[in-house]
């Protein structure tokens, strides 16, 4: 029935044959009824809702998401002068009255606020547009704004009063700018001195219940999409009637009595950005040269319907037709870029209809991967190592634009990264692929590093010749050189293309990049971070059809590769199957014919990917037998001296007879690691460091590529990481934990300038060598940094670490951080910062000792302190201070060490503070003080009568459960004499 009244209310308009403009939605006429409660809209930012800060208690716009206007409605009061006062009600006072908090401006301040507990009085008068107010300043404001008008800064976000004398914030920082003049000022000014403003809107406000603001958004939604197109569109020559047509039934549709809050809003944006696309679709169709007669006959059709269509789904039909035939007439010519998908990057809905300046889902249409591995959402792209900017925006432009918006991505180290898509079913030959690229400069510095387009086995680069380190590129793609030079810009898009022959009727093409700095011949990456970074746009691609000699230059190319790898070390059937190959393979020209060619890139490039493998393999293993040697040399008086030796020369043996297979060598390097830790754990003596802790200071940063990382890694080599109990092993693990890490790596810290208490200077963060390890996340998880050893002998040990637990910008960052060994624990605080905070592992320790202080086994306590608190200066200053525990290891000789934290502070719940639980960790040492077991883990002798009275349970990593688990279980296990013996249950 309701769009029956609508077609109804259109039908009436065209017989009137009026052109009717939108008029813009207003609450009621009368303004605001003393007692009722009201939030206030703004002419100049009609879609902001109020909001109120925390601190100060000033009013601004947010969108509907992050306001909770309902909360900040103002009770309007008339007083008996005819004034108005506004107020929320605070509280309740003493006396059980309500305490008021009143909208004011007072002195020293520049915005209003509602935080005043005196009444500001308010004169209403008549806005310039109708059914909107302006709320003139009274008593109770601060003097040199009385007769002024409450408008909005020029951000269009705060409610402010500009003068000069208050302050002078927003002064004249007026919403719609000031009258220019030339004068001392740089603006107009009245016979008061004050700026006058260029636009008065954002002085008109009106009153709105908090029940309408839904229907008065919704209304000024559609408004806004109508006036813009009224303004923009309608009435354009040759398209009038069609844009009329469209405006009179958005108008119909708004204007009805029973308006879809709902629902008519999308309606009306939908019809006006269909017709909008099919306008667009037609001046573009009318712009191509020499059209066929199809095409010509699909434009007039469109224009027909363009003139007589205004429902979304008519008008989208009209332009996928015409689409087709303006597809259909360039394919013809060898314009296939219609087989893409979302080509410019103008469908924004991977990332919610909206541009991004963060991190948001791959692009529609396209596949993204980060070090080989697919990412396809904003989460794993975060995951992945990519924390700033991933995504679509208009911030670019140039030559090679297309469109509104560009794709790109920014973050401080780049990873190894490709964007592509995958076209089948094509004709075998070339294809030329284009696209716009942005590399640029900074006055940082060059930034360029591999940026290239490419398709299939082809790619260009945006540098020249000679610009690149072709050792480092390597034989995996068949590359060229743009020559484009690096201007000095973050925006402009210049134009590239690569030739790319198609041998099996696939192409995939798009754009690779990594942060390798030193593939550009650069010597130092840049200052200010982004090496490898880009924006891309513009894909096209065009059939040149057959060309023998873009095929034979492919076929070459791999050729060539496996030729020059024949010359290293690879498994020696891999090498006989090569040099088969190379001798049964003729020579390759421009005259082979092509299902010749297309057979020899298929089995060149699949060989030569596999012998790359196992050579790089052969390499890595090559360089792990000779550090196993020097290590052997290190390591010569250890009992195991003589069984490493041998396990590393039968390595050496097969290596040199060329046994192994890529798989297998990767698997021996390993083999060699685990061999040097046996090792090392035969030449254990009392009262020395012993060295089995893998990566103690973090100077390993090989399972982070070598690189420093300000973002997400994978975890350091040779420790285990557990965020909320889940094992991160890889970048993609983290998004299964839970947790939304912001940093969680190895890099070498902050500079520091500070002299502690014993006079000791530090200018750097790590303690040891250049490197350390933190994490630091919004909301701290659960985290444990862990080793494992088995084997050791029992007795009593000391593990040490240098640990910073800071206060920063956001506050004191002490919670639960802890050194822990086995069932030890040593927190970082003071003993009374945990009165209601201390962790599952340190309650077990604190049980755990006051049972043995009973049976007399108080020799090592279990639950430490290192006594530490954040008021001292260097505890702000991000210096790491030591922290050590002794403890015992019993006969079973497993040990597990490493630190934990989270974000549960001193109340005992979850911290809404910024990186609350973070810390940063460097050095841990691992000394074997004496063979002598402490009492403490040597179980208590139980009374012969004593009975089992209790068990408690906890995991591995010291958390309690309410009952064994799968795996091992500690096992508290509490006797009548009181006694408390510890067991490990595998279950």
């Amino acid at each position: 029935m309701r769009r029956t009244l609508h077609l109804l209310t259109l039908a009436l308009l065209f017989v009137a044959g009026q052109a009717m403009a939108v008029d813009r939605p207003t609450t009621k006429a009368g303004g605001p009824t003393s007692g009722k409660k009201y939030i206030l809209v703004n002419a100049y930012n009609p879609t902001g809702y109020m909001s109120r800060t925390t601190w100060d208690g000033a009013l601004y716009f947010l969108g509907e998401s992050d306001s909770n206007y309902a909360n900040y409605a103002m009770t309007a009061q008339q007083n008996d002068d005819g004034t108005w006062s506004f107020y929320l009600v605070a509280g309740t006072a003493q006396d059980g009255t309500d305490s008021l908090n009143y909208m004011a401006l007072p002195d020293g301040y520049c915005n209003v606020n509602v935080k005043s507990v005196e009444p500001a009085k308010w004169t209403l008068a008549d806005g310039d547009i109708d059914g909107y107010y302006k709320l003139i300043a009274g008593e109770g404001n601060t003097a040199a704004t009385i007769g002024l008008a409450m408008h909005l800064n020029a951000g269009g976000q705060y409610f402010v009063i500009s003068e000069e004398t208050n302050g002078g914030t927003w002064y004249p920082d007026y919403a719609g700018g000031t009258i220019a003049a030339e004068n001392d000022y740089g603006y107009e000014v009245d016979e008061n001195g004050r700026a006058v403003m260029a636009d008065q809107t954002s002085e008109n406000w009106q009153f709105l219940e908090v029940e309408s603001v839904e229907d008065y958004m919704a209304r000024y939604a559609a408004y806004n999409s109508i006036k813009s197109f009224e303004d923009d569109y309608v009435g354009l020559t040759d398209y009038e009637d069609g844009f009329q047509a469209t405006d009179d039934a958005v108008l119909a549709i708004y204007n009805s009595s029973d308006f879809d809050t709902a629902n008519d809003p999308t309606t009306i944006a939908n019809m006006i950005s269909k017709k909008v696309a099919l306008y667009e679709l037609l001046e573009e169709a009318k712009a191509i040269e020499d059209a066929d007669d199809d095409l010509t006959a699909a434009i007039a059709t469109a224009q027909s319907e363009f003139a007589s269509k205004t429902s979304a789904d008519d008008v989208q039909a009209a332009i996928d037709a015409l689409q087709q035939a303006i597809d259909d007439f360039k394919q013809g010519l060898g314009d296939i870029t219609s087989k893409g998908t979302n080509m410019s990057f103008e469908d924004l809905s991977a990332q919610g209809g909206s541009e991004t300046s963060s991190v948001a889902a791959p692009p529609v249409g396209w596949n993204a991967y980060v070090a080989g591995t697919q990412v396809t959402t904003a989460a794993e792209v975060k995951a992945a190592g990519i924390a700033n900017w991933f995504g679509v925006n208009s911030d670019c432009n140039g030559e090679g634009k297309d469109g509104n918006v560009g794709f790109g991505l920014w973050t401080s180290g780049v990873p190894e990264f490709e964007i592509s898509q995958t076209i089948e079913g094509l004709e075998n030959g070339t294809y030329v692929v284009s696209a716009g690229l942005m590399v640029g400069a900074n006055s940082s510095g060059s930034r360029r590093t591999t940026q290239r387009i490419f398709g299939n086995l082809n790619s260009t680069y945006f540098g020249s010749e000679g610009e690149y380190d072709e050792d480092i590129l390597g034989q995996d793609e068949v590359f060229a050189y743009a020559g484009l030079t690096e201007p000095l810009t973050d925006t402009e898009l210049q134009p590239l293309q690569v030739r790319a022959y198609v041998y099996d009727g696939t192409l995939t093409f798009g754009l690779r990049t990594n942060g390798d700095y030193t593939a550009a011949f650069r010597t130092s990456a840049n200052g200010a971070g982004g090496d490898g970074w880009f924006k891309v746009d513009n894909f096209t691609i065009m059939s040149e059809g057959y060309n023998g000699d873009d095929a034979a230059a492919v076929a070459n190319h791999y050729i060539d590769a496996v030729n020059q790898l024949l010359r290293e070390d690879m498994q020696e059937e891999l090498e006989t199957e090569a040099t088969t190959l190379v001798g049964n393979t003729g020579a390759i020209t421009a005259d082979t014919e092509q299902a010749t060619i297309n057979k020899a890139i298929t089995d060149f490039y699949d060989l030569y990917k596999r012998m790359d493998e196992c050579v790089e393999a052969y390499d890595e293993l090559e360089e792990a037998v000779n550090e196993a040697y020097e290590a052997a040399d290190e390591y010569e008086y250890y009992s195991g001296y003589s069984d490493y030796v041998a396990t590393v020369d039968a390595i050496y043996e097969n290596l040199e007879d060329k046994a192994y297979t890529a798989e297998e060598a990767t698997e021996k390097i390993q083999e060699l690691k685990d061999a040097l830790e046996e090792l090392k754990m035969t030449g254990l003596a009392v009262g020395e460091y012993l060295d089995i802790i893998q990566n103690g200071s973090f100077e390993d940063l090989s399972a982070q590529g070598n690189a420093n990382s300000n973002g997400q890694a994978n975890p350091p080599a040779g420790w285990d990481l557990y965020l909320n109990g889940t094992k991160v092993e890889t970048l993609g693990d983290y998004t299964a934990t839970g947790a939304s890490m912001n940093w969680c790596a190895i890099n070498q810290g902050d500079n520091i300038d500070v002299t502690d208490d014993e006079g000791n200077y530090y200018s750097q963060q790590p303690t040891d060598g250049s490197h350390l390890w933190g994490i630091w996340a919004q909301v701290m998880p659960e985290v444990q940094l862990s080793q494992t050893f088995t084997g050791l002998p029992a007795g009593t040990y000391t593990l040490s670490a240098d640990v910073m637990v800071q206060w920063d910008w956001a506050g004191d960052g002490l919670t639960t951080q802890r050194l822990f060994a086995n069932d030890y624990v040593v927190m970082w605080g003071t003993e009374d910062a945990y009165a209601s905070n201390l962790p599952e592992d340190a309650k077990a320790a604190k049980a755990q000792d006051e049972a043995n202080a009973e049976s007399g086994a108080d020799d090592l306590k279990l639950l430490n302190y290192a006594g530490y608190a954040n008021t001292e200066s260097y505890g702000v200053s991000g210096l790491l201070r030591p922290m050590s525990l002794t403890f015992g290891v019993d006969e079973s000789g497993e040990l597990t060490i490493g630190f934990r934290t989270n974000n549960i502070d001193s109340t005992g719940s979850a911290s809404a503070q910024s990186g609350k639980g973070w810390f940063k960790v460097d050095h841990f040492q691992l000394h074997w003080d004496s063979e002598d077991v402490p009492s403490a883990i040597t179980a208590p002798q139980t009374s012969a009568n004593a009975t089992l009275v209790g068990q408690t349970y906890f995991t591995v990593d010291g958390r309690q459960i309410s009952k064994p688990q799968a795996g091992i279980t500690i096992v508290k296990n509490l006797f009548s004499d009181g006694t408390v013996r510890t067991t490990k249950v595998l279950k």
